[in-house]
């Protein structure tokens, strides 16, 4: 609803601010941490290589974290992150 924000934000994406470099790279190294807490306490699967794993989730998340991907994905928003997040539990699963 606030367009001028979208613009920005969108415009931060386009151009890879700096902003958006370190905000991709701090989500993707929570995941590495949330991915190797999990499986220290054996409740994720460990075949998969950590970096590769963390990299597929994010993936996953990305469409839901860039303001230009975002827009194409309104008509999933109600339903898409309930199914994507199982999906990806079911996925770690050891």
């Amino acid at each position: 609803e606030d367009r001028k924000l979208h613009d920005i934000a969108a415009s931060a994406a386009t151009e890879r601010w700096e902003a958006v470099r370190a905000f991709e790279e701090r989500i993707q190294v929570m995941l590495q941490d949330i991915l190797r807490q999990g499986r220290e306490t054996e409740e994720f699967e460990r075949k998969t290589p950590l970096d590769e794993a963390a990299r597929a989730i994010y993936l996953v998340m990305r469409p839901y974290l860039n303001p230009l991907l975002l827009q194409c994905s309104f008509d999933y928003t109600d339903d898409a992150p309930a199914q994507l997040s199982s999906l990806i539990l079911r996925s770690l699963s050891p």
